[in-house]
């Protein structure tokens, strides 16, 4: 017997279900302090793709490269607002072409 999806979740078809990914990464951050304006710069970085579930029965880890570069400007000591954009590029034989990536957005940091 089929249990009913508790309210406001629902079942994939048969045969189907849903992939989420999750990167984890490991990137050095150059960054030039030029007074307030702060542009900085990730020329290599490692990362690990974690694709789960590409497939109904496995989940599998996929090795790549990031690269990233940005700008931020300090608005108080502990405060900065930045934009950047971020590539990364999945490699290895269990690769798909959605890990490739480019990533652009906009950020509040807090510095320390």
């Amino acid at each position: 017997m089929l249990r009913r999806p508790p309210l406001g979740f629902s079942r994939p078809a048969a045969g189907r279900c849903a992939r989420a990914s999750t990167w984890i990464i490991a990137a050095p951050k150059y960054r030039l302090d030029l007074g307030p304006v702060r542009p900085w710069l990730v020329p290599i970085g490692l990362e690990f793709i974690i694709n789960s579930p590409p497939s109904n029965d496995t989940t599998y880890q996929t090795p790549g490269i990031h690269f990233a570069a940005g700008i931020e400007y300090r608005l108080a000591d502990p405060v900065s607002i930045g934009v950047d954009a971020r590539y990364n590029l999945g490699l290895g034989y269990t690769h798909v072409g959605q890990d490739n990536s480019f990533t652009t957005g906009g950020y509040l940091g807090f510095n320390f």
